[in-house]
């Protein structure tokens, strides 16, 4: 019997409400108690709450259709196998382990810039200073954006995050339009150089404008896709990590004494507090999900931030602690859509991390400021304000 089958036990809806945006694992563990598939609005949409279950809608693309998210981006994010896959083989190799390994000297001195001017006003607002700049301009050298161009890039790159999730930290829509036609202005003058054999700056853009099977439209989806997911996920893994340290002082004095545990640090954060909290997916026919019959056409909603603390999977998995055993977390999701950069994020998260803990001694939260970022699909912080102590 379900819930809906007795309304004394009525859940109300309350994880997708922006009043639980602030903690929604107390409610996303009453949903794997309780309801573990909840039909929410607007009709047909479901949403998926267990462990098992998510990992069952990732892995199955032909039952459980991306291009739901096509409107968002039509390339990878919002496509199926065999189209995502095509794509995908062009993409891979700039985002893969080796490749991005190269990187990491360019990514310790643009880290080292930013806690610098940190440093020299002894606090800092952490959000603002490091989590957002850091990856913004890793992914803009990484597409061949020119540096004298990073204000204009970083408009494109808010104008892309809001289009792609409604996050209000990226501004307000009806400017995004405008950076949208910009960036559409900007790759459409790119392709066309490039093809013509004019030559430019060096980047991934201009390494996917060069390939012959990309056509210019896949180019602009491919380039807007890569602006947005560059940056956020990033951003909100580093504010994350270290909220999740400032408010476990034990685990923090750990870390400092051992930093060999930063690798494990983040991975304790992508399954505690995971950057993104849902996907959507489109069913294709009509199958059953956890005792519930789910038909054709619904969109359901699997919810990452709830598998990755089902307690089936990760005992006591409301307790923040960087030495457990955290394989199988799916905060970079599972199957053909596993986050193509999620390699890149873990050196950022983990180059940002170290700089802050080696070199802003007696870290602290300043005060009560701290605030989370206005979305229910990307869990982030708007603010982390903190002090420490002069060198």
């Amino acid at each position: 019997m379900t819930t809906r089958d007795n309304p004394d036990r009525r859940i109300v809806n309350r994880p997708f409400a922006p009043g639980s945006w602030a903690d929604p694992y107390p409610y996303y563990a009453e949903l794997r108690h309780r309801e573990p598939v909840l039909p929410i609005d607007p009709p047909g949409h479901y949403a998926v709450t267990r462990y098992s279950s998510v990992i069952q809608v990732l892995k199955r693309p032909g039952l459980f259709s991306s291009t739901v998210m096509a409107q968002a981006d039509p390339t990878l994010l919002g496509a199926d196998p065999p189209a995502h896959t095509r794509v995908r083989r062009i993409i891979n190799p700039s985002f893969s382990p080796s490749r991005i390994t190269t990187l990491e000297p360019r990514i310790r001195a643009i880290t080292t810039e930013l806690i610098g001017r940190i440093l020299t006003r002894g606090e800092g607002e952490l959000i603002a200073d490091l989590a957002v700049p850091l990856p913004a301009r890793v992914i803009a050298e990484i597409l061949g954006i020119d540096p004298e161009r990073y204000g204009v890039f970083k408009r494109w790159s808010d104008a892309a995050i809001l289009r792609a999730t409604g996050n209000p930290r990226a501004g307000p829509y009806d400017e995004s339009s405008r950076d949208k036609a910009e960036f559409h202005e900007f790759v459409a003058r790119l392709a066309a150089e490039r093809r013509n054999g004019i030559p430019g700056c060096d980047g991934l853009m201009s390494t996917l404008a060069l390939d012959q099977t990309l056509d210019t439209l896949e180019l602009l989806h491919l380039g807007r896709l890569l602006l947005a997911a560059g940056n956020e996920t990033t951003t909100n893994l580093i504010g994350n990590a270290l909220l999740a340290l400032l408010r476990h002082p034990s685990e923090l004095e750990c870390v400092l004494a051992d930093l060999t545990l930063l690798p494990a640090v983040i991975e304790e954060t992508l399954r505690y507090d995971a950057p993104v909290q849902l996907l959507r997916r489109l069913v294709t026919q009509d199958v059953e999900v956890d005792g519930t019959m789910i038909p054709s056409g619904s969109i359901v909603v699997p919810i990452l931030g709830s598998a990755n603390r089902d307690e089936g999977v990760f005992p006591n998995p409301d307790r923040f602690d960087p030495v457990r055993r955290t394989r199988g977390h799916i905060a970079f999701g599972a199957g053909p859509h596993y986050c193509l950069g999620a390699h890149l994020a873990r050196l950022e998260a983990k180059i940002a991390l170290e700089a802050v803990l080696t070199q802003l001694p007696n870290l602290r939260l300043k005060d009560d400021q701290v605030a989370r970022a206005n979305s229910m699909q990307l869990r982030g912080l708007s603010r982390l304000p903190v002090t420490f102590d002069p060198a």
